[in-house]
């Protein structure tokens, strides 16, 4: 996530406010505009929310994360952040191969959203981004094949295809469907832009003197 001098955001010139790059077997790299990411914020797209508990870090303003974080859960919605995840889910199964196998970067594609929905399902909350805890969601049985899975990840290439277990398979059209087919009430998401608004002005006031 990056912030651009004020004169970029005061220009008729339209911008995307996106870096990205192919994603191929090993990078998986993007970046976004504070302004972007703060649009999607108010929308309660979960890659924000993902990107800021990511266990993985390059490189940080101190406090950045924590306060953006904090001001994204006035913006929790708990439809949108669920059907976000199932969509994930989603197109990360269609990838297996003619063998049903999917590589071990992609089955963690298709589980850890997966988990994710369940968990904004059955806590109405955000969900974290490391796995641990998301695997207590899992019956017990799963929960220690997948702890063994986890060990071969760290142990292999991650484009190496695996042979799920067919209860994996079980659980997570299960749950699919489950998750397909609840009926949400309208909710009432909190889209008044004022904080959000706030909060890019001061960040690009701090940065751009």
């Amino acid at each position: 996530i990056f912030v651009k001098p004020l004169s970029s955001y005061l220009s008729i010139i339209e911008n995307d406010g996106q870096i990205g790059y192919p994603i191929d077997d090993v990078f998986d790299i993007s970046g976004w505009d504070l302004q972007k990411t703060l649009r999607l914020v108010r929308k309660c797209n979960a890659t924000p929310f993902d990107w800021l508990q990511s266990p993985m870090v390059y490189f940080e303003e101190s406090g950045f994360k924590e306060d953006l974080f904090s001001l994204g859960k006035h913006y929790f919605n708990q439809k949108a952040m669920m059907h976000h995840y199932l969509g994930i889910t989603k197109g990360a199964l269609a990838t297996k191969n003619l063998e049903g196998e999917l590589s071990i970067k992609k089955f963690f594609y298709v589980l850890r959203p997966l988990l994710a929905a369940l968990w904004t399902l059955e806590k109405n909350e955000i969900p974290p981004m490391n796995i641990e805890p998301l695997k207590d969601l899992l019956p017990l049985n799963l929960q220690a094949s997948l702890t063994e899975i986890i060990f071969r990840k760290s142990n292999t290439i991650e484009v190496s295809n695996l042979a799920i277990p067919s209860e994996f398979y079980d659980f997570i059209d299960g749950q699919m469907t489950r998750i397909s087919s609840i009926e949400f009430l309208p909710s009432k998401q909190v889209s008044n832009p004022k904080a959000l608004d706030l909060f890019l002005r001061k960040t690009i006031e701090k940065y751009d003197h």
